[in-house]
């Protein structure tokens, strides 16, 4: 089984240290065949920095997993309206990820990018408290539920 954890620009470091150190966790308490492969990729860079200023090498770009089994999306940082113009090739990726079958779990303001991927039209979704209008101005067709987490 495989997992993916989706890194952007000024995606919070612990958004990404936190699963990805969980599912180490998890890999360690049982047999080998039943691990899970854990990659963490970056959007658009291969070094990133986080929101804090913490810079951390990432060995891969997106494009490099052809298929996985379960996509985080990190968040994506402090969101502003107009900077919300996402890569099309990130956008067209998480498509083809969940076409080929990927279950995609998107963590706060990670619901901005998988929204404007179009996956999240017609369907409940969450994301930051504080970006609640700016959400359901961007993304109408979702149905943001933003008393859940």
């Amino acid at each position: 089984m495989k997992c993916t954890i989706l890194v952007s620009r000024n995606t919070p470091l612990s958004s990404v240290l936190g699963p990805y150190e969980m599912l180490c966790l998890a890999n360690s308490l049982v047999p080998k065949e039943k691990r899970v492969q854990v990659d963490v990729v970056a959007t658009d860079k291969k070094t990133f920095s986080s929101s804090s200023g913490f810079e951390l090498d990432i060995k891969e770009s997106y494009d490099v997993i052809e298929q996985t089994d379960y996509l985080i999306v990190a968040p994506i940082g402090p969101v502003v309206e107009d900077t919300l113009n996402f890569d099309g090739g990130v956008l067209l990726w998480l498509s083809t990820q969940y076409e080929q079958g990927a279950q995609l779990i998107s963590l706060c303001t990670g619901a901005f990018l998988l929204a404007a991927s179009g996956l999240l039209n017609g369907k409940a979704a969450t994301t930051h408290w504080q970006y609640e209008l700016m959400f359901k101005r961007c993304f109408p067709a979702v149905s943001l539920q933003s008393n859940q987490v």
